[in-house]
């Protein structure tokens, strides 16, 4: 009995049909209220601190729904600080390559069922793809962590990886019309997503200092959002003006490909460092044997 109701859960997610709601429902909206409380409680509590910010800033009414407002948006002195972060070379190209690559990262599984529709599947067999995607995902997600952990590898490489392996299988996508290769791609597609999730969130978050990393994740957010809100639009605008994918998929390959690219302009930046510490070394080399040399010539 116990096989029987499992097999028939799955079927109700597979079968495209809608229930009534459970029990658990209402869990899910008592939930959102609470946050919702606290969340407005906090918003909307200034009226309730208005008396006792005045005795703290010892000013007017004017003045200290001003120096309210200024802590609100950060205008004192946060902006500078928030800018602070693209001082990080590390932070900076990683952050403009995830921005780039988020515009096409997820533009295949919003398509993906639809595609294979045009190819004759069914919808039921095309959702099944995400079965593979989600667990190399998560598999992906585990070993990269690992990876990132090891003081012999470097994270941007294996951030790298998962653009490169997302960029190709994207690009070969299109020449995918067999069911067992559309589960190949499912499974590089889901492994250069797990990867790419793990990395793009470790790396900024590990190459600035501890009072930056807040700015410095917000600030990634921001971008990541709005590549993302951009990209799945423009790939379903181009699949309607040609009628079909290819375009759509060719274009998210070559921005993967492109933001795998960005990254190795820290390779420049750091033998321009190494070049110019050695020049300074050497440098300092010269000026000790000129002093070296004065002093012989005074004794």
């Amino acid at each position: 009995m116990g096989e029987e109701n499992t097999f028939k859960k799955l079927k109700r997610i597979f079968s495209g049909k809608r229930f009534q709601d459970s029990s658990w429902s209402w869990v899910v909206c008592i939930s959102a209220t609470v946050c919702n409380a606290i969340n407005l409680g906090f918003t909307l509590s200034f009226g309730v601190l208005f008396p006792e910010l005045m005795r703290h800033f010892n000013a007017t009414r004017e003045r200290t729904e001003l120096e309210t407002l200024e802590q609100q948006v950060g205008s004192k002195g946060r902006i500078s600080f928030y800018c602070s972060v693209w001082t990080y070379p590390v932070y900076t190209f990683v952050v403009i390559s995830v921005s780039v690559a988020s515009f096409g990262m997820f533009i295949p599984q919003l398509n993906l069922v639809k595609y294979c529709e045009d190819l004759g599947i069914t919808a039921q067999s095309a959702s099944r793809l995400f079965i593979f995607i989600g667990l190399t995902s998560s598999l992906a997600r585990i070993l990269s962590g690992k990876l990132c952990n090891s003081p012999t590898i470097n994270p941007v490489f294996v951030y790298q990886s998962s653009l490169f392996i997302g960029g190709v299988s994207v690009l070969l996508l299109p020449y995918a019309t067999k069911y067992w290769a559309l589960v190949v791609f499912s499974c590089a597609y889901g492994t250069s997503d797990g990867i790419f999730i793990s990395t793009a969130n470790y790396i900024p978050l590990s190459c600035v200092d501890e009072k930056r990393k807040t700015a410095a994740f917000c600030i990634e957010c921001l971008l990541y959002s709005f590549s993302v809100a951009t990209g799945g639009p423009i790939a379903g605008l181009m699949a309607d003006q040609t009628g079909n994918y290819t375009s759509s998929f060719k274009m998210t390959g070559g921005v993967l490909m492109l933001a795998f690219v960005i990254p190795f302009a820290l390779i420049f930046i750091n033998r321009r460092k190494s070049s110019s510490q050695s020049n300074s070394a050497g440098q300092e080399k010269c000026v000790t044997r000129k002093q070296q040399t004065l002093l012989l010539e005074q004794m």
